[in-house]
């Protein structure tokens, strides 16, 4: 098994290579969009690394790397491109969306963290949802006038 994990995770990786993520490295709609995929590739490497070490590595760090981080993230970029192209706004990450991102970031790292460090489980549990909530937050107040039909300035909706 770990040498189909294994497998997996090196040929995402020379797919992640050919997209040639570097080119859109100005564009951080792009950038999430290819992290969260690099992350699904990460959960293949680190699933493989479960297989063969599976005291050094827990598999609660393998599901949360696939679950928190390429979905979690992939879910978020694809969320926020969409709606910025389906309410007429430029397709321009800001700080809001910035926010957004480093939160499921931030969350991925005290999930993973967690598993690892069971030890601090209370204090990285917290910090973990703490900073999901915060970031699909900072979606919905940057998002959420827009996509109830709320032009700015208007008090109530359409």
């Amino acid at each position: 098994m770990a040498l189909v994990l294994l497998l997996a995770g090196l040929v995402g990786l020379v797919r992640l290579g050919r997209w040639q993520g570097w080119a859109v490295r100005r564009d951080l709609l792009l950038v999430v969009l290819h992290g969260g995929y690099g992350l699904a590739v990460l959960g293949f490497l680190a699933a493989a690394a479960h297989a063969v070490w599976p005291d050094r590595l827990p598999l609660a760090a393998v599901v949360h790397v696939w679950a928190v981080g390429a979905v979690g993230m992939t879910t978020a970029a694809m969320m926020t491109r969409a709606t910025l192209g389906h309410t007429g706004q430029a397709l321009r990450a800001d700080g809001w969306m910035a926010g957004l991102y480093g939160a499921l970031l931030a969350a991925l790292l005290a999930r993973v963290g967690l598993a690892v460090w069971p030890d601090h489980a209370a204090v990285l549990l917290w910090l973990a949802a703490g900073c999901w909530g915060v970031g699909f937050l900072l979606f919905l107040a940057r998002f959420g006038p827009a996509l109830l039909g709320w032009q700015p300035g208007q008090v109530g909706g359409r």
